[in-house]
């Protein structure tokens, strides 16, 4: 993989986690297995399943987590 592809990828990783936070969302589960990259080398985020929103008041829903 060149540096060209690697700054692509990683600009397209920055934008949409700068796109969730704007929109108050934190993923906390990113890992290689849940960014997908499809053939014209474009990033999506998956497997939103451990999002929390943030900004608002919630319960602890983990120790290790807690607004």
């Amino acid at each position: 993989m060149n540096f060209q592809i690697v700054k692509s990828l990683m600009q397209q990783l920055l934008c949409g986690l700068a796109f969730c936070h704007s929109h108050n969302v934190l993923h906390r589960d990113l890992k290689p297995q849940n960014l997908l990259i499809n053939t014209n080398m474009q990033l999506k985020l998956a497997d939103f399943g451990l999002a929390r929103a943030f900004g608002i008041p919630v319960r602890c829903y983990s120790a290790e987590v807690c607004f």
